[in-house]
């Protein structure tokens, strides 16, 4: 069954084969990242076991392609854990200082655990707008003006400018629909209509979609949540009201669902 998260995303298919051998990708890097959300619902061990089992399920060489390519991963990001677990404790250095040092520190043992094309493949946008935004703080703290600043982002690759500009566009679009619930004007045309203006209509009907698969599963929740402080609940010994509980999971929500629902009554109860 297919993991989802709380927001309702839809798994990433990362593992793609071209003539029998892995595709190695951003996509595959998300695919990984993906997985690794749920942890807290599930344990890491639990999770790495996924991916070995999803990995080993592929036609040879790919799964040891695949296989290879999680360990290594993981290896990185253990790695990345402990540099940042350091670096919270060094007080000698300016936020700048410590920016600058994490992205070379970054690039560094990137091109350690990595070949250079998965280095690029997995993290070569990430760098170039990371390296972009060093720079636009560096100018700011130097005095620079408008002018300069924004010609940075004429630097850099094509691709990476609509990039940025779909992700202000989000940012953009976030703010406004916040502003809409804040004023209490946040209903299905209201939304759409925004939507729609800023990425096109088919945009804004799936949006729609998510929004009305995310309300039914907030009121599934909302209904295991009234029944966990039910009366009729309550009148029951502890052990009769764990097998209620028990029988309730089992007759309305799947097992990823079972694993879900702890962080869902967390969220809702704090609106």
């Amino acid at each position: 069954s297919e993991l989802r998260t709380f927001r309702g995303a839809e798994e990433v298919s990362g593992l793609r084969l071209k003539n029998g051998h892995l595709v190695v990708d951003k996509t595959l890097r998300d695919w990984m990242d993906f997985h690794r959300a749920a942890l807290g619902e599930l344990t890491l061990e639990e999770i790495t076991d996924n991916l070995y089992t999803m990995a080993a399920s592929l036609p040879s060489p790919a799964d040891e392609e695949a296989t290879e390519i999680i360990t290594t991963y993981l290896e990185y990001l253990t790695a990345l854990g402990d540099y940042d677990e350091i670096a919270a404790r060094q007080t000698d250095l300016t936020t700048l200082q410590q920016l600058q040092a994490r992205q070379e520190w970054l690039e560094r043992t990137r091109g350690y655990y990595f070949t250079d094309e998965v280095h690029e493949a997995f993290f070569g946008m990430d760098e170039a707008i990371d390296r972009n935004m060093l720079s636009e703080l560096i100018l700011k703290s130097q005095g620079a003006d408008d002018a300069e600043i924004a010609a940075l982002d004429d630097q850099l690759p094509e691709k990476i400018q609509a990039f940025r500009h779909r992700s202000r566009s989000v940012v953009r679009l976030n703010e406004m629909e916040a502003q809409l619930h804040a004023n209490g004007t946040a209903d299905a045309e209201s939304l759409w209509q925004l939507r729609a203006r800023e990425f096109g209509d088919d945009a804004a009907d799936r949006l729609a979609e998510a929004d009305l698969r995310q309300q039914a599963w907030e009121n599934r929740v909302q209904e295991y949540m009234a029944f966990t402080t039910s009366d009729q609940l309550q009148t029951l010994s502890l052990q009769d009201q764990e097998t209620a509980i028990a029988e309730y999971h089992s007759a309305n929500f799947s097992e990823r669902e079972i694993l879900r629902l702890p962080a869902a009554v967390t969220v809702l109860s704090s609106r």
